[in-house]
C-alpha cells in the first residue's frame, strides 16, 4: 500500500478497480455513496447502501448498464461515470464499455495503464471539486477529471511512461471532431506535466484529498471558456465530417486541410494550437513526413507555418486564452465520460 492509499495489485482489472474504489470510499465516503461500478455487464463494485435495491431488481440494472454502453459507443467514450435511478433509489454509476487484460509489453504507456487512468478519470468527476461539471460546464469538468487522473498515473507508476504525450495525442485529436470539444483538455495535462518536471510539488507523496484539490487548482489555470472552444470548433467544422468517420476522405487531405485551416487562423493562437495538436500526433507526423516528400503544395504549407513559428515563438506551451468564465452549456450527464 503506498502512502496514499492505493498501489495497482497484481490482479486483474476488476480487482484493481475495486480495490482502488474501497479505499477512495474511505477517504470520500459522502461523495461516493451510492455508487455503483461496471465492467461490461458485470458490477464489480457495489455500495453497501444500495446493495438490497441491486439485488432486487437485476433487470433493471442491467437497463441502467446496457443505456450507459449505448451512450458510450455513439460517443466513442471507453467508460461513463454520471447519476442514475435504480426503482426510485438515487445512485452513481460508472460504467467500462472497454476495458480487458490483455498481454502486452511491460514498457511505455500500456493498455492496462489506459484503463486505469481511466478509472482515476472517471472517479475524479465523482470527488474532485468541480469534477461534476454543476458549476462551470462539462469542460471544467473534464479538465478537472483528467488532471485527477494524470496525478494519480504519477502516483502510481511515476512520470517516466509516455502517459502525458499518449493522453495528449488522443484528447486532440477528439477536439477537432467534436462540435462542442469538451474533452479538449491538452493545456491541462500540460500545466500537469510541467508540475511534475518542476518538482515544486511532491505529487507523489500527496493524499488523496489533496491530489482532488491539486486537480482542480490546475483546472482553474487551465480550462478554456466557452468562446474559445466555440471558436475552436467553428474553425474545424469542414473536416469535422471525415474525422468523424461520416464523409469520406484520406488521412492526407485531412492534414492538408486542417494545415490549410491552421494557416488562414495563424493570427489567432488557440485555433492554431489546436490543429499543432493535432499534427503532433505520431501517426499523423508519419504521414506528413511522406506527403513533405512527394506533395509540394504541403511542402510549401508546412514552410509557411514553420516560418510563422520562427517569427512569433510558437510553441505548444505558450498562454493560451484562458478565458475566466464559466461554461454556459450544462453537461449532457453528470460527470461525463472519457474518449
Amino acid at each position: 500500500m503506498s502512502a496514499n492509499g492505493f498501489t495497482p495489485p497484481d490482479g486483474g482489472l476488476k480487482d484493481v478497480f475495486r480495490d482502488a474504489t474501497h479505499v477512495y470510499r474511505t477517504a470520500f465516503p459522502e461523495k461516493l455513496a451510492g455508487l455503483l461500478i461496471a465492467v461490461g455487464d458485470e458490477p464489480v463494485y457495489v455500495a453497501p447502501e444500495i446493495a438490497a435495491v441491486v439485488a432486487s431488481f437485476p433487470r433493471e440494472t442491467r437497463e441502467i448498464l446496457a443505456r450507459h454502453h449505448e451512450d458510450n459507443r455513439r460517443a466513442g467514450h471507453a467508460a461513463s461515470a454520471g447519476g442514475d435511478r435504480l426503482c426510485g433509489t438515487p445512485i452513481l454509476s460508472m460504467v467500462f464499455s472497454d476495458a480487458e487484460d490483455m498481454d502486452e509489453p511491460e514498457t511505455g504507456f500500456t493498455r492496462r495503464m489506459n484503463d486505469i487512468f481511466t478509472f482515476n478519470h472517471e472517479m475524479g468527476h465523482f470527488i474532485a471539486p468541480g469534477g461534476r461539471g454543476y458549476e462551470r460546464g462539462p469542460h471544467y469538468a473534464e479538465c478537472v477529471a483528467d488532471a485527477f487522473a494524470a496525478l494519480r498515473h504519477i502516483q502510481l507508476f511515476g512520470s517516466e511512461t509516455g502517459m502525458f504525450a499518449a493522453v495528449t495525442r488522443g484528447v486532440a485529436g477528439k477536439a477537432l471532431a467534436a462540435a462542442f470539444p469538451a474533452h479538449y483538455t491538452a493545456a491541462t495535462l500540460r500545466k500537469t506535466e510541467r508540475l511534475c518536471k518542476d518538482g515544486a510539488v511532491g505529487i507523489a507523496s500527496l493524499s488523496l484529498k489533496e491530489t482532488a484539490a491539486l486537480a482542480t487548482k490546475i483546472a482553474d489555470a487551465t480550462a478554456l471558456g466557452d468562446a474559445t472552444l466555440e471558436k475552436i470548433a467553428a474553425a474545424y467544422a469542414p473536416v469535422r465530417p471525415v474525422l468523424r468517420g461520416e464523409s469520406a476522405g484520406s488521412g492526407a487531405d485531412v492534414i492538408r486541410d486542417i494545415a490549410g485551416i491552421m494557416l488562414e487562423h495563424r493570427n489567432d493562437a488557440d485555433i492554431y494550437r489546436a490543429g499543432s495538436q493535432f499534427l503532433a500526433r505520431d501517426d499523423v507526423r508519419a504521414l506528413a513526413r511522406k506527403m513533405l516528400e512527394r506533395d509540394p503544395a504541403f511542402r510549401a504549407m508546412a514552410a509557411r507555418m514553420a516560418q510563422h513559428e520562427k517569427e512569433t515563438g510558437f510553441t505548444l506551451d505558450g498562454g493560451a486564452a484562458h478565458e475566466k468564465q464559466a461554461a454556459r452549456k450544462p453537461p449532457a450527464a453528470p460527470g461525463g465520460g472519457r474518449p
